[in-house]
């Protein structure tokens, strides 16, 4: 229960929950979000893309080449049975300015 000015001296009792109805906490007045490993995956993912698309938008100029240098990590599992075969290539590209985008991502998660 809280008790909550309203006109005047004329105070009313409310009881207050901590999540409103769309999942986010009120607290102190500030409406923060509720945070899961699923919206940290998805601020990662978002970070890394916009890096990368900086690091492409900046190829061109050779003295920002340390930046946008790309390291590919490749991953290919691939097995053939009797009935059924798969081959599966994964592949990721990262540069710095997409590290420095996952960098930044997370310290805004960490500020939300």
């Amino acid at each position: 229960m809280e008790i909550l000015p309203q006109a005047g001296f004329v105070f009313v009792l409310t009881r207050c929950f901590p999540y409103n109805n769309v999942g986010v906490k009120i607290w102190r007045g500030k409406s923060t979000m509720k945070k899961n490993f699923g919206m940290l995956l998805l601020f990662l993912l978002l970070g890394w893309l916009i890096g990368a698309f900086i690091s492409k938008g900046l190829e061109q100029f050779k003295a920002l080449s340390i930046l946008t240098n790309t390291t590919t990590i490749s991953w290919s599992p691939k097995a053939n049975f009797d009935i059924i075969s798969y081959n599966l290539n994964i592949q990721l590209k990262m540069s710095l300015l997409s590290l420095l985008g996952m960098v930044s991502a997370i310290w805004l998660y960490r500020k939300l």
